[in-house]
């Protein structure tokens, strides 16, 4: 747990846009996806959590300091006011669509639902007749227990 002097510094960044520095995953993640998980906008940071907002979605990310947190690093930002930030949002536009696009062709064309369906008629028939076949395999097993 950070102390009160660290907690109070922290403060910092608050309503910054950071990237959290946590352990390695045994995951691999891309840099957009990483961006996604961990690049957020600070709301709150107390002794047992940093909680923030995904900048783009609007979701909330909550990462505990005994998971740990290794680092919080305040991104660099623009605004509307800096002459770069339309080039910079087009450009950000556009991956996001290029990603997009890639997500959708990597899907498989010839997929087709109502091929991917459990045929659940089958498989109820399916288990009446094995139904049937294990109590007649029972039956011709134990004649015994015919008779009582």
């Amino acid at each position: 747990m950070p102390s009160e002097q660290l907690i109070e510094q922290m403060q910092y960044f608050v309503g910054k846009v950071c990237t959290i520095i946590t352990p390695p995953m045994a995951m691999s993640l891309t840099p957009a996806t990483h961006r996604d998980w961990f690049t957020i906008s600070v709301d709150g940071i107390d002794h047992e959590a940093v909680i923030g907002t995904d900048v783009l979605r609007g979701t909330k990310h909550l990462f505990f300091f005994d998971a740990p947190i290794m680092g919080i690093v305040e991104e660099q930002t623009i605004g509307p006011d800096d002459p770069r930030y339309k080039d910079v949002k087009k450009q950000m536009e556009e991956e996001i669509k290029k990603q997009k696009k890639q997500a959708t062709q990597s899907c498989d064309p010839s997929y087709e639902p109502s091929n991917n369906f459990i045929p659940i008629e089958e498989l109820q028939q399916e288990a009446k007749e094995l139904k049937a076949k294990w109590s007649t395999s029972a039956q011709e097993a134990n004649p015994q227990k015919e008779k009582e």
